[in-house]
């Protein structure tokens, strides 16, 4: 987000939920308002759990409850998974990062690790 941009609720919310990447082990307490959002949360979604490894979840799980031992945790996964697989079986796809991850968070590629597996897109 631009500077002036809320990145945390400004107000008390009746449930606050926080999703952290466990492929950005770390991550969650390093970052600006990452860390603030984490001690805020009351659930912390832990999402990607089907393609980190558990270390990495296991890791975020022991930072959320350093920082936050009242937040629930809650592991997720979100597999990417078309409406209609036929119409991109064998074709090629293009799959868009966010542009944070590769301008505040240091990585140098944001190209997506696996295509949808049951959907049979070609990787290029």
């Amino acid at each position: 987000m631009g500077r002036g941009k809320q990145r945390y609720a400004v107000f008390k919310p009746d449930l606050h939920i926080v999703v952290a990447d466990p492929l950005r082990p770390g991550h969650e307490l390093a970052y600006y308002p990452g860390e603030t959002n984490v001690r805020m949360a009351d659930v912390v979604v832990i999402n990607k759990v089907d393609s980190a490894v558990p270390e990495n979840v296991e890791l975020v799980k022991r930072n959320v409850r350093e920082v936050n031992s009242d937040a629930v945790i809650i592991e997720a996964a979100s597999p990417i998974t078309p409406d209609e697989p036929i119409q991109i079986r064998g074709k090629k796809v293009s799959a868009i990062e966010d542009g944070p991850t590769l301008t505040h968070e240091g990585w140098s590629t944001a190209r997506p690790t696996s295509p949808p597996s049951d959907s049979g897109p070609r990787r290029s």
